[in-house]
């Protein structure tokens, strides 16, 4: 369950993703705090948004686990009931 939250938050996903140095800051553009480089020479605007797609793809695995496990506990349930009764 902590990892469904971990992923959906994206946060977590985003920071293990990056590969430059920087610091831990609000941004207003993302909504969020989100790692700024440290570095002057880096393109900001890409990295935000290199950022922003780290997020939404976490969240998409966040969506596509928490549906796993919603949906598997049907088809057993739904196999089960159907393999006690004799009109199946």
């Amino acid at each position: 369950m902590w990892v469904i939250i971990l992923f959906l938050d994206g946060d977590y996903f985003a920071c293990a993703m990056t590969y430059w140095k920087g610091i831990f800051e609000f941004d207003s553009q993302l909504n969020r705090s989100w790692c700024k480089p440290m570095e002057k020479f880096r393109n900001v605007t890409a990295l935000r948004n290199l950022t922003q797609t780290y997020i939404h793809q976490s969240q998409i695995y966040g969506y596509g686990v928490s549906s796993i496990f919603i949906v598997l506990p049907i088809i057993y349930v739904g196999i089960c009931d159907c393999c006690r009764k004799p009109a199946c």
